[in-house]
């Protein structure tokens, strides 16, 4: 199979910390691509969020395991393929993490109203909990840098790929725009021993 044109993809990177779960789910649409590989966009996919998640590597605790990303083409109804992770095995600090609830937020503004993207990063060792409780300077770099690696212009074939949210009910997708990295610490009540996210 092949994706074409304005075809949105669901992307599912997936981690695990002891027995949490870790799933955050990316959508992504072609922009003006013909048609191209399920093989060479699943490819591409992968790289761009090992990219991405390589710069909070060093912010991670070793507990923190990258398994593999799963590409689903929603718009074909027709799943793509499911890879390991290009080169991340798990975080590169070996130190204790902050609580499973923990975790950096980026959120990503939209050209559509109502319709803002949010990543949680978990993970994060107790080491870069500044004395105010909050994510000290090296976290919230990282988080920006994150966010770039997803923002930045990004030729797949011969378009464009996009970052973005989609609602399945409107069929609408809304490209990511810019970042705003939260410099306070969020909290996924779900991502608890015995209960993944």
């Amino acid at each position: 199979m092949s994706v074409n044109n304005d075809d949105v993809l669901r992307v599912t990177a997936k981690m695990h910390m002891g027995v949490v779960d870790i799933q955050n789910v990316f959508h992504i649409q072609a922009q003006g691509t013909g048609t191209l590989g399920d093989a060479a966009a699943v490819s591409a996919i992968a790289l761009r969020l090992d990219d991405a998640y390589a710069n909070m590597v060093a912010q991670l605790s070793d507990n923190l395991q990258f398994d593999t990303i799963e590409v689903f083409n929603v718009t074909q109804d027709a799943p793509m393929d499911e890879v390991t992770w290009p080169t991340l095995v798990d975080g590169d600090v070996v130190s204790d993490q902050l609580p499973t609830q923990v975790a950096g937020l980026v959120r990503f503004t939209t050209n559509v109203a109502r319709s803002q993207g949010r990543k949680f990063i978990g993970g994060v060792i107790e080491g870069d909990n500044d004395a105010n409780g909050l994510p000290d300077t090296d976290v919230l770099t990282a988080l920006a840098a994150f966010a770039a690696d997803v923002l930045t212009p990004w030729l797949i074939g011969s378009g464009n790929f996009a970052f973005g949210n989609y609602n399945v009910d409107l069929t609408r997708f809304a490209e990511w725009v810019s970042p705003i990295i939260n410099t306070i610490w969020s909290t996924l009540r779900r991502r608890r021993f015995g209960v993944g996210s």
